[in-house]
This record gives C-alpha cells, sequence and structure tokens, in this order.
C-alpha cells in the first residue's frame, strides 16, 4: 500500500516522554485506523506503527530503551 491510499491523517501530535520527543499521526487506510510514529530526533532509527496508544506508549519505551543502549556504547 502506497501513500496515496491512505486517507488525510486526522491529527498530528507530538508528545514527550522520558524527554525524548515523539511525532505520531492517525490514519486510515479505508478499512482500519492506525497510529503512524516516529522520534523527532531519530525518525530513521526509530519509527513504527501502532493500533492503540497503548501500543504506541509501549513502542516508545522500547525505542527509550534502545536509545539508552545506544548512548551507553558511545561513552564507552
Amino acid at each position: 500500500m502506497n501513500k496515496k491510499d491512505y486517507k488525510n491523517s486526522i491529527m498530528s501530535v507530538t508528545e514527550t516522554i522520558e524527554n525524548v520527543q515523539f511525532h505520531y499521526r492517525v490514519l486510515s487506510d479505508h478499512h482500519r485506523g492506525f497510529i503512524q510514529w516516529h522520534m523527532k530526533e531519530l525518525p530513521d532509527l526509530f519509527n513504527g506503527k501502532a493500533y492503540s496508544h497503548e501500543q504506541k506508549v509501549e513502542q516508545y519505551k522500547e525505542a527509550i530503551k534502545e536509545l539508552h543502549k545506544l548512548n551507553n556504547r558511545k561513552k564507552s
């Protein structure tokens, strides 16, 4: 499915969790709504798709864990 198949985003929001900013949009593919998100600082590295806000927050938390791992490796 390409971007032309999606309806316009219903809303666009920036959230901050543990001092990390995430950007998400709620989209629809004419059959089901979903949340497309990315980390504002590293959008190509940390991004995802969720079908509920709870799932999205869990994915954010996993991305933050991975970010901390990367930062710890840089310090070593």
